[in-house]
């Protein structure tokens, strides 16, 4: 929550018994701000469709929030600045808060590329939960101090979610980087990935795979890549890769098995990464909810 900042004029320092009550308070009061942000997670959560945990999320939401500010005029550097000052007053045994943001505050903010058509959408997921926070405010000042609240308050909320917030930054930080051409995808297709939220899974017989499970409805599907001759997740300038679509039968019980591929794609380059996966998603996106997909 976005405080006034303001120096201390020579105070006194206040007394240990002072601290300890400014201490419960802004414990208490951390914990109302993170229960806010929950509600923007799961507001953000419920606009993409998806139905798992809503913390595996985190990175991709801080991610859209950025495309969302790109829309919005807000300078990114500018506003994450201004939360972290007002995560720190809220979270360290001191009165006020006294630094000066390095950044300046945007007036008008270029957006970036958008290679694969996009990023609109994520803002507008994003602007799920922007809207929700929005909604809470009563007064233009806090209107104007919103975007900082949110991303204030998420911190509160990873605190409590078990979520590292540099880790998650970071992530979100690479995965916008890729999504507006600002950092290189077919050198490093394996940062891609990870951004992505894929992850490197055993296939079997010492066989690798880059696996990301996407739960919808009652079904999930899982989307997996390999290189090479289809049996590692190393990646080669020489070598082909395979992109394969599958259903995951009993999803989440002892039973679950991958089916036979609903698809199968033969990429070039991983150059062409961005395209499949998002055709795959796009793919998943008009199967059916309410039961798993009947193949003949």
């Amino acid at each position: 929550m976005a405080n006034s900042k303001q120096g201390d004029g020579g105070a006194l320092p206040p007394s240990s018994a002072y601290q300890n009550a400014i201490s419960q308070i802004r414990s208490g009061l951390n914990d109302e701000h993170a229960i806010d942000a929950a509600g923007a997670v799961n507001a953000y959560r419920d606009a993409i469709g998806a139905v798992a945990d809503p913390s595996r999320f985190f990175s991709d939401l801080l991610c859209n929030l950025r495309h969302w500010a790109d829309r919005n005029d807000k300078s990114w550097s500018y506003e994450l600045f201004e939360a972290m000052e007002d995560y720190r007053f809220e979270t360290e045994d001191k009165l006020y808060s006294v630094s000066d943001n390095p950044h300046e505050r945007a007036s008008r903010v270029e957006i970036p590329a958008d290679p694969d058509q996009l990023n609109e959408g994520r803002a507008k997921a994003a602007d799920v939960a922007m809207q929700l926070v929005l909604s809470r405010c009563h007064y233009v000042d806090q209107r104007d101090v919103a975007f900082q609240d949110l991303l204030c308050n998420l911190r509160h909320w990873g605190d409590q979610n078990g979520k590292i917030w540099d880790h998650e930054l970071a992530q979100a930080t690479e995965a916008y980087g890729i999504q507006t051409q600002s950092l290189g995808m077919s050198a490093q297709p394996e940062h891609y990935l990870h951004a992505r939220g894929f992850e490197i899974i055993e296939t079997g017989g010492g066989c690798t795979a880059w696996s990301r499970v996407v739960p919808h409805g009652e079904s999930a599907w899982e989307i997996l890549i390999t290189a090479g001759d289809d049996s590692t997740a190393d990646f080669d300038e020489k070598s082909g890769i395979t992109l394969g679509l599958y259903e995951l039968e009993h999803f989440g019980t002892d039973d679950q098995e991958r089916s036979e591929a609903t698809s199968l794609s033969s990429l070039e380059s991983a150059a062409d990464l961005p395209g499949c996966i998002n055709s795959c998603l796009l793919e998943i996106a008009d199967m059916p909810t309410d039961k798993p997909r009947q193949r003949m």
